[in-house]
């Protein structure tokens, strides 16, 4: 956090004024300011594990199975074999690229 900033807990009432619980550290004139809510998630939105659940039944009412560990380790496999193809060509050529991790 910066020295012009300053993070301060309060309450928004009903006609949206700010009753702040203790007085920020900036020094005074014009601020922005951004509210959140309290309540709840702190963040004010949905955590991880809300989001990947409903992408799930979202899928599974499509009909989506998604990818079996065959065709995983399969794809992964072509996948190493297509990086190994390259090194060779590079090597070939007298440049040797930069190793890829794994």
């Amino acid at each position: 956090m910066s020295l012009d900033e300053s993070v301060v807990e309060g309450t928004l009432n009903a006609d949206g004024t700010l009753h702040l619980d203790q007085k920020p550290d900036v020094k005074p004139g014009r601020v922005h300011v951004i509210v959140q809510s309290a309540a709840g998630n702190p963040r004010g939105g949905r955590r991880l594990v809300e989001v990947m659940e409903e992408i799930k039944r979202d899928q599974k009412a499509r009909g989506y199975r998604g990818r079996t560990i065959e065709e995983m380790q399969a794809s992964e496999k072509a996948r190493i074999e297509e990086e190994d193809e390259y090194l060779v060509r590079c090597q070939s050529l007298g440049a040797a690229p930069q190793s890829t991790e794994r």
